[in-house]
């Protein structure tokens, strides 16, 4: 694997808690991505707030990002999904950034499957841009077990690559 970033939009933890295994299991730099107004975690700002930022693919302003995209080949870009759809700082991200060339690894977080996630990413990147591969991870607050062992499978063949 050439020189990759882990970026990362956690609001429950759910993402964080995969995103740490990966940084520490690839032994690569990370950054979260911290909106400059944080939804609050119940459930009605997570589904109201966050599903309708979601679904209308809003931009919400985020913190300075401290690192420098153009310093990594590989990004690693994981999310939760809200509404069926990326989470709305992640489309922040992707538009502020405009990053270019790079191979993207994605993986979501959410309570249920939800189809067509890369394609929607696909529209919002620049079209340099190649995902390799994608992972889903379900319920990961109340099944991390089976999460983990697809994550560390995934992790692997990631390293084989």
């Amino acid at each position: 694997m050439n020189k990759t970033l882990l970026v990362y939009y956690s609001l429950t933890d759910n993402t964080k808690k995969l995103a740490d295994i990966m940084k520490n299991e690839l032994k690569i730099d990370d950054l979260e991505i911290h909106p400059q107004k944080s939804l609050k975690k119940d459930k009605f700002s997570r589904f109201i707030i966050g599903g309708m930022q979601a679904i209308f693919a809003m931009k919400p302003a985020l913190l300075p990002l401290d690192k420098d995209l153009n310093q990594y080949d590989t990004i690693i870009l994981g999310f939760p999904i809200w509404g069926s759809n990326i989470a709305s700082p992640i489309n922040t991200f992707i538009k502020e950034s405009g990053f270019k060339n790079k191979k993207i690894y994605v993986f979501t977080t959410s309570e249920s499957v939800v189809k067509g996630i890369i394609e929607k990413l696909n529209k919002r990147m620049d079209a340099t841009n190649k995902i390799i591969d994608f992972q889903s991870f379900i319920n990961v607050k109340n099944e991390f077990t089976k999460n983990k062992k697809q994550l560390e499978k995934w992790l692997k063949t990631m390293k084989d690559a």
